[in-house]
């Protein structure tokens, strides 16, 4: 808990509260929009990871137990054998015994019960922890205490009927003064063959600062002798358990007893927690903590480099992966931001760190992480200031589906609040950790703020889903069906009329929907479905559909000069979804013409001719996956005279003795990474070289004489369309040829 009262009250609240921190070995821009509840983020706002098909939706925020207390450093669990009963535990205001209170839920979050006290006005001194047993036992821990010292053991309650009565408090250490930052977990796995053993570890301040840990195999009525896991500085140990009765505890390492943390401090026991590998530090990190008190880089609270732990039980692809997130400063000295690492092999080997933060905005810490063991979907909560200019903090969740390989970021917080330090208590204390946790295909944030004037517990509930919606890219007769797949169980799914309208017919059929053809009609349709479940909308999801042969709607053709070679550059757009054109010969000729690429269509003067105002016909058809649509005839007047070799252009000069006159070949055309030239008169070539549009010369090539063919490496040539000319020794030939 390690805060300090503000107001004046028996000194051991007051020791109580300043231990931990006075000790000396203690410890761009917004983005672009706020989503509002039930509102959908299209993907994920890191731009340094690539979107999928993943989509969240989120339920307006509940207060979880208003009172005119506060409430602080909240901890959240799920029960998995009933999903619905969600437990919360937080530090609060001393009310009696306690410093502690307890909130529980059985209908998902909707309604809450509990009080600003621990049940049966058990003692409680705050670091509040909460998890559930493979059999739906609830537990909650708090710190023992101590009226003339800091707080000296673990207390531990436990309910077996999600909060309907409360067994007696018990004391799982005996006196341990120095007792700080406890944490518990139990395992919750049927199969496992230690399922429903209670695990608990802690820091020990003093004259020899230890990590330790002990457990009970009786459902907290007892516990062993505790275990000393870390001889030395390391704090805010977390304990977790995987799928086959393993037992991990990590923690922020410090160094030789130096602030911030250097690493990571980390443990496992195969055993059900008798024994333990020795601890080892497998990564190092930048941790953001600078000192025992308030710190001005956020409004002058206290901030803590503590990991959170989670692991995956389910039965996915990765099924037995251990999580950790952990605040960080970027690039060492930096802001702080959020990491994620995990390991597939029990902690002996981690991945590198992936940035689960949105970029460029003030600081991101506190984060807590769970995974959803029906699924294997991760969740990852956080504080964000995303204004640089103040220190308004919202509340976000990064979730993915697939192991953070991708992930989506959103905002679950309604209301934005001012990080500050909580009124009541000094030493700049605004609680050390918020929470989450999963199952069943949602998640549960808790988190404090004090939008209403008084520090609060708040829970969102997020959901994820793998939404697609397919079907085919062009109806061209008869009907087509198009499905969403990865909707979640129970939701409404709303189609919408396709648009626009007069192009086809639609039949909605749940998750599927048929298209047919209004009579001849054809163009670009699209059709899009809302989905909505549990309360709040995943977004609207669609697709477009080429219906019937391309029509003839065009926009005007964009023409450029090409410099150097004396001609045209004509770009076409907006052929109803067009996969390729077909040409016909330009007229008038003279004109040489040569198709670059599907919509770029170049053309050349004959040599040594002056051509006055003229005008161009180009005709030209769309195709697509129905076929080949309409002819159709667009023409362009060319104002100006245009002769080879001047080309009446400023400074640009073609090459000696150009001949317009097509007799070099190329293939393939279009083409990647190489192409052949190849003369197709009786002479050859000695000299290739190749200009880009700007007439910028790109590659030239020296050959003996008389070469009839040549193969030409492209590589580092951008996607574009460029110029061969080939030398005989008198003329010149030229060719336009694509890269793709």
């Amino acid at each position: 808990m390690k805060k300090k009262l503000l107001i004046t009250m028996a000194s051991f609240f007051v020791i109580m509260f300043s231990f931990s921190q006075s000790t000396s070995t203690y410890d761009s821009f917004a983005l672009p929009i706020k989503i509002k509840p039930g509102a959908q983020l299209s993907k994920s706002v890191n731009s340094d990871i690539s979107p999928n098909r993943l989509v969240t939706c989120e339920r307006p925020d509940v207060r979880i137990f208003p009172s005119n207390v506060p409430q602080s450093e909240v901890h959240i669990s799920i029960n998995r054998v009933n999903n619905q009963s969600l437990l919360v535990s937080s530090n609060t205001f001393p009310i009696g015994n306690s410093f502690q209170g307890a909130y529980w839920s059985n209908n998902s979050g909707v309604n809450w019960q509990g009080a600003d006290i621990l049940p049966n006005n058990a003692f409680g001194r705050g670091d509040p922890s909460t998890t559930y047993d493979a059999l739906g036992r609830g537990y909650i821990a708090s710190m023992a205490p101590n009226a003339v010292a800091p707080p000296n053991g673990l207390l531990i309650q436990r309910t077996d009927n999600n909060g309907a009565v409360w067994q007696p408090q018990v004391n799982g250490t005996g006196v341990i003064n120095g007792f700080d930052k406890d944490m518990i977990a139990a395992d919750d796995v049927t199969t496992s063959p230690f399922a429903n053993n209670l695990y608990c570890t802690w820091t020990v301040f003093g004259g020899a600062t230890t990590v330790q840990f002990n457990r009970s195999t009786n459902g907290g009525n007892a516990f062993t002798a505790p275990i000393i896991l870390k001889n030395g500085f390391g704090q805010g140990a977390n304990v977790q358990t995987g799928p086959n009765g393993e037992v991990y505890v990590c923690w922020a390492d410090y160094t030789n007893g130096a602030i911030p943390a250097q690493g990571l401090g980390f443990t496992r026991s195969l055993n059900g927690g008798v024994t333990f590998t020795p601890f080892t530090i497998p990564f190092n990190y930048a941790g953001i903590r600078v000192g025992n008190g308030p710190n001005p880089d956020f409004n002058n609270t206290r901030v803590n480099d503590f990991p959170s732990m989670a692991v995956d039980k389910s039965n996915s692809p990765r099924r037995g992966r251990i999580y950790v997130v952990y605040a960080e400063r970027e690039n060492g000295n930096g802001r702080s931001i959020i990491r994620l690492r995990w390991s597939d092999n029990r902690g002996d080997n981690w991945s590198a760190p992936t940035t689960v933060s949105v970029p460029n905005v003030r600081q991101s810490w506190m984060p807590w992480i769970s995974v959803d063991n029906t699924n294997g979907n991760v969740y990852v909560t956080y504080f964000c200031m995303e204004n640089l200019a103040n220190f308004n903090t919202n509340t976000f969740v990064a979730a993915s589906i697939d192991g953070f390989t991708t992930f989506q970021n959103r905002i679950v917080s309604d209301v934005a609040h001012v990080t500050a330090p909580i009124d009541q208590f000094q030493n700049g204390y605004a609680g050390d950790y918020i929470g989450i946790t999963a199952n069943n295909g949602r998640g549960f944030a808790a988190w404090m703020d004090n939008r209403n004037g008084t520090w609060q517990n708040y829970i969102s509930e997020v959901r994820v889903a793998d939404i697609n919606l397919t079907g085919g890219a062009a109806l061209c007769s008869g009907t087509n069906t198009y499905t969403l797949t990865g909707v979640p169980n129970g939701a409404t799914v709303n189609w919408q009329t396709p648009t626009p309208a007069g192009i086809v017919n639609i039949a909605p059929n749940g998750t599927t929907a048929t298209l047919s053809r209004q009579g001849t009609a054809r163009g670009v349709v699209t059709l899009s479905a809302e989905i909505i479940a549990g309360g709040c909308s995943y977004g609207i999801f669609s697709i477009q559909i080429n219906v019937g042969v391309p029509n003839t709607n065009y926009k005007l053709f964009t023409i450029q000069t090409l410099t150097t070679l004396c001609g045209w550059d004509v770009t076409l757009s907006n052929f109803c979804n067009a996969t390729g054109f077909v040409w016909q010969d330009l007229t008038p000729l003279p004109y040489t013409q040569e198709l670059g690429q599907t919509q770029l269509y170049h053309h050349l003067v004959q040599e040594n001719v002056d051509y006055g105002p003229i005008t161009l016909n180009y005709t030209i058809a769309a195709v697509n996956q129905c076929g080949t649509g309409n002819f159709i005839t667009k023409s362009v007047n060319v104002p100006a005279p245009w002769r080879t070799g001047n080309c009446n252009i400023p400074a640009i000069v073609a090459p000696p003795n150009y001949d317009s006159k097509v007799i070099i070949q190329v293939s393939p055309n279009p083409t990647t990474n190489s192409i052949t030239a190849t003369k197709n008169d009786d002479g050859g070539f000695n000299e290739i070289r190749i200009f880009d549009k700007l007439g910028t010369l790109r590659k030239q090539i020296k050959y003996p004489k008389n070469t009839k063919s040549a193969t030409i490496n492209l590589n580092g040539l951008a996607t574009d369309i460029y110029r061969l000319q080939a030398f005989d020794g008198v003329n010149w030939s030229t060719i336009s040829f694509s890269k793709l």
